[in-house]
């Protein structure tokens, strides 16, 4: 009968998180929700936000540069996990290079950026859309844009914008 009684107390220590082994998983746990999801390399992921997600997760966990390349090669999968195996050393060897290397391979093409541009020109707020919403859409995709003017963008805003809106805009 004694037995039972120690198996409940360790459970007991357990459950309150008293158990050192405990909470380092529940601390990991807890890091899960933040940690950057896998990147592919297909053309639906946004290689310039990962990049940036990365950058914040790293300075979030007070990562090194040389912790944050440790954790490249676990995120990457598919073509580029393919990517990662055939970078020479000198592009792994620090950040900047990586990243360098990755935006090159991953980042928006030029046709993507000729999108992204006819996008920003032609894209309006819709319906059931508010204007914060639509203004946050924009300088999003104006982002993929860094040649881009900021008087461009205050005018597609503007011109997207809906009609009742647009005339409160001088």
């Amino acid at each position: 009968m004694e037995q039972p009684q120690h198996n409940e107390a360790a459970a007991q220590q357990n459950a309150q998180g008293d158990n050192a082994a405990t909470a380092t998983v529940t601390n990991r746990r807890t890091d899960d929700k933040y940690a950057p999801s896998f990147f592919h390399g297909k053309s639906s992921e946004d290689a310039i936000e990962y990049a940036a997600y990365l950058q914040r997760y790293a300075a979030y966990k007070h990562l090194t540069d040389g912790e944050n390349l440790e954790l490249l090669p676990v995120l990457l999968r598919d073509a580029a996990s393919d990517f990662y195996d055939t970078l020479g050393d000198e592009q792994k060897s620090s950040w900047p290079n990586f990243k360098a290397a990755f935006l090159e391979r991953f980042g928006r093409s030029t046709v993507q950026r000729w999108k992204d541009t006819n996008a920003l020109s032609t894209e309006v707020q819709a319906n059931d859309k508010s204007a914060d919403d639509f203004v946050s859409r924009l300088t999003r995709l104006a982002k993929h844009l860094p040649s881009l003017d900021p008087s461009t963008l205050q005018c597609a805003v503007t011109r997207g914008l809906k009609a009742h809106i647009r005339q409160h805009i001088r």
